[in-house]
């Protein structure tokens, strides 16, 4: 499932309808709060920027842009109609949080953080964040932390470079963001993309790109807002072939999987959604599994055991850590050592760590992280409540 945090999606279009994201726990129409999420009749997502249940794109300013970004992830495809979405089959849940400010498209702060939220709390694997600017929000980079899925992000437009004037979300430092800059028909950075090689993760097509409008119409639109759902699409492609992938493993494939074409982006590359399906697995692996009680109290002790493997023909310096991460984004690290790993070495090792007695309690969710110069692998294995 898809999160589109836009400006809603024309839920008729002939290409989208049936693509479009059913919340299963509401009964249409009756006014009542079914699924008891706090949403009363979000039966195919919600509309935060005016808070009600219809996340139809109908704002003005916005031009369609939420149904445009939409199509390019997941029109329906080999049925006669307008265009094909990167990914045939799939659910996209609409979550409507721009709309027209003095004629011009603009979304609250508070509306991108409870869009993120409904979409984590509902169970969204991927989600498309076609929107930015150069304010970051605390509360919306832990709401990202804490979403257990892959944020896509556009880069921006203004041609300029986010290592040194940051663009948001798509700059946040966070390990389940992946930063999307524009490429042209020449396959080079689109003039009025912006770049970044610390901070802007690769690059897709962004520039005349046909995809559906309002009405049930396809139209041809520029911008990193149309790069990052192509990004979005493949990562579904990657999903539909192993629902197992994690977040970090899915930006693993899109950004290892690139074309370099010498941009200024982290990968050099623009996005190649076949190489990233063809992939061998990661480098390194790490699994966390519980050897005792999850829910313990300040000064009691988390049983666990951590496996990491080497699965090159390489030997491998690899950091490993293990990590309680708190819904809010805070995070307590339980264990971490630098290994030298021999080619297909596999280390197995039991911890009893005691809880520090001025932890946050809540339940925390245990992962398990592997670094080495090309992953950077997160799992979560099982949750713990202090």
């Amino acid at each position: 499932m898809v999160a589109v945090i836009d400006s809603g999606i024309d839920l008729g279009h002939e290409d989208l309808a049936a693509n479009l994201w059913t919340n299963p726990g509401e009964i249409p129409g009756n006014g009542i709060d079914d699924d008891g999420n706090g949403y009363v009749d979000d039966v195919n997502g919600w509309d935060f920027s005016r808070d009600d249940s219809d996340p139809s794109d109908t704002e003005t300013g916005c031009g369609g842009h939420g149904t445009h970004t939409s199509g390019t992830i997941g029109a329906v495809g080999d049925n006669g109609l307008g265009i094909t979405g990167i990914n045939w089959d799939i659910q996209i849940m609409p979550l409507k949080a721009a709309r027209t400010v003095l004629f011009s498209c603009a979304l609250a702060d508070a509306d991108i953080l409870e869009a993120i939220q409904y979409a984590a709390n509902n169970g969204a694997l991927l989600s498309n964040n076609s929107y930015g600017g150069p304010s970051p929000s605390q509360a919306i980079e832990d709401a990202i932390r804490a979403s257990r899925s892959l944020f896509v992000a556009a880069a921006g437009n203004d041609g300029t470079n986010n290592d040194t004037i940051p663009q948001y979300p798509a700059s946040y430092q966070l390990d389940n963001i992946v930063s999307v800059a524009a490429t042209d028909h020449d396959d080079i950075l689109a003039s009025f993309s912006n770049f970044g090689t610390n901070s802007v993760d690769l690059g897709a097509p962004g520039v005349s790109i046909l995809s559906t409008v309002p009405g049930g119409y396809s139209a041809a639109f520029s911008g990193t807002s149309m790069a990052s759902p192509h990004v979005v699409g493949a990562a579904a492609l990657l999903l539909s072939a192993d629902p197992t992938l994690t977040p970090n493993e899915l930006k693993w494939r899109l950004m290892q999987g690139t074309d370099n074409i010498g941009i200024q982006t982290v990968t050099g590359g623009r996005l190649n959604a076949y190489e990233a399906l063809m992939l061998p697995p990661p480098d390194v692996t790490i699994d966390v599994t519980p050897l005792g009680p999850t829910t313990v109290s300040s000064g009691q002790t988390i049983d666990y055991r951590v496996t990491v493997t080497n699965t090159s023909i390489a030997n491998q310096t690899v950091a490993a850590s293990v990590v309680a991460v708190k819904p809010d984004g805070y995070e307590l690290t339980l264990q971490s050592k630098t290994l030298n790993m021999t080619a297909g070495a596999s280390l197995s090792a039991s911890f009893s760590v005691k809880v520090p007695p001025n932890v946050r309690p809540g339940e925390y969710h245990i992962v398990g992280r592997a670094e080495n110069s090309d992953l950077d692998e997160d799992l979560v294995v099982y949750d713990i409540i202090l």
